[in-house]
């Protein structure tokens, strides 16, 4: 549960609860998200100079104003990887073994140089080390989860594990702000 001023955000086993005191405090808002109403969500890592809050996204079924749900968190105060791995037990279900009918790519990148640059083209990464990045350092996989397959462009990864597509983006001028969008 968070706590940001007089709203409170819980997670529970079975939902979101969003609870926000409106004006005075005489109106209350409880706003519940189930997990099975969740289809996609994303974390990110906090900026280097003016925006240094982390963030969540959750990304529902749901009509109107409430299809997705925005959510600061104040860095070094959420653990955002517990929020991530939260979220990836509720929405993604439970683990499940690896399909091993699956080619991997298993080798160096060579680099998206200028032309990859230019175009936006993605070259093949190391399946196998990039599934190790992922369950370490941030460890946004699940246990059972395995990378399948992994690409890089210029500064953004995208990553097809047995379970989800994973979009890594950098942002800002350092690329210190990384989103994970699942």
């Amino acid at each position: 549960a968070f706590k940001c001023g007089r709203d409170t955000k819980c997670f529970t086993n079975r939902r979101f609860l969003n609870v926000d005191v409106k004006g005075l405090g005489k109106k209350i808002e409880f706003l519940t998200i189930p997990y099975g109403s969740i289809h996609g969500f994303s974390v990110q890592t906090a900026g280097a100079f003016l925006d240094r809050d982390t963030e969540m996204i959750l990304y529902t079924n749901m009509i109107g104003e409430h299809y997705q749900f925005h959510q600061d968190f104040r860095n070094g105060k959420a653990n955002l990887w517990a929020v991530q791995k939260l979220l990836c037990n509720h929405v993604l279900g439970e683990d499940t073994s690896t399909l091993g009918d699956v080619d991997t790519y298993k080798g160096e990148s060579q680099g998206a140089g200028i032309l990859g640059i230019l175009t936006g083209n993605e070259t093949p990464i190391d399946s196998e080390a990039m599934n190790e990045v992922l369950h370490n350092d941030p460890p946004i996989l699940q246990g059972r989860e395995v990378v399948e397959m992994a690409f890089q462009g210029y500064r953004d990864i995208t990553v097809f594990t047995t379970k989800r597509l994973v979009m890594i983006d950098r942002k800002g001028l350092v690329g210190k702000k990384v989103e994970y969008f699942s």
